[in-house]
């Protein structure tokens, strides 16, 4: 896959354009809609939650932190994963990678994702969270993230032309990985003989990572960093793997 043509990015530039025009196209509220999911999930797990982890000091501050990495993992695969069909029409007129569809929502995302951390941030310090040097360690996770959640989606995606299961499939079993992963509740109370198995989940080492830079003011390790990296690098390899094998017959079953 050949990512560094001007045309290329043109294409991208537009996809991406497009996808967040029609978006919030005839919409009163427009981009408060992206806001209104997290804030929507932190005020439900607030209230049913707050009790349940006493020990958890500032636990708003320790939900935050987790459901917007969630939500933008979430709602970008789910997007992605019926990328290449929706442009089926595009695909089967002219020649434009499929990947490219994918790609497009992916940076869509992003975009949301980044521009809903700007009033969670002010949110978070209003909470009670410290201005530390560490938080830039944000920087190097929501990149590694972002390659992580492209590959998967590629791989969703690929798969979805030939089985259109997959995208149903993904839908209904997404849910039951929002509760795999520590997003509202704290992994020590993940029983010790289960925690290797526990920790196979990705979204696991993302998530703690998230939650050690923003919620602990830590730094991120040289260990944590190899592990995202690795995480990633699997991801994008797999997902571009299945992409280059299935892309031929993309056209034929669209």
């Amino acid at each position: 896959m050949k990512f560094f043509k001007e045309d290329h990015f043109i294409i991208i530039k537009s996809l991406v354009t497009k996808d967040l025009k029609l978006k919030y196209k005839n919409s009163i509220l427009g981009y408060f809609w992206s806001l209104l999911h997290p804030v929507i999930y932190i005020a439900i797990f607030y209230v049913v939650f707050s009790n349940a982890f006493p020990s958890v000091e500032n636990y708003a501050l320790y939900i935050i932190s987790g459901i917007l990495f969630w939500t933008f993992f979430s709602t970008g695969t789910s997007q992605m994963t019926s990328s290449i069909v929706s442009g089926a029409s595009i695909l089967k007129s002219i020649y434009i990678p499929g990947y490219f569809f994918t790609l497009s929502l992916l940076i869509s995302a992003l975009i949301n994702f980044l521009l809903s951390l700007i009033p969670f941030i002010f949110l978070m310090f209003f909470l009670g969270a410290k201005f530390q040097f560490s938080l830039i360690c944000v920087l190097p996770i929501i990149l590694l993230f972002s390659i992580f959640t492209y590959g998967f989606g590629l791989m969703l995606a690929s798969l979805n032309v030939f089985y259109r299961d997959v995208n149903m499939i993904w839908l209904s079993f997404s849910p039951a990985i929002f509760y795999a992963t520590p997003v509202a509740y704290v992994i020590d109370i993940v029983p010790e003989k289960w925690l290797f198995l526990y920790k196979l989940n990705p979204l696991v080492q993302f998530l703690e990572a998230v939650h050690h830079v923003i919620y602990n003011g830590l730094w991120l390790t040289w260990t944590e960093l190899a592990i995202l990296s690795a995480w990633a690098l699997v991801s994008i390899f797999v997902g571009s793997s299945i992409y280059k094998k299935l892309e031929k017959g993309f056209v034929s079953n669209l």
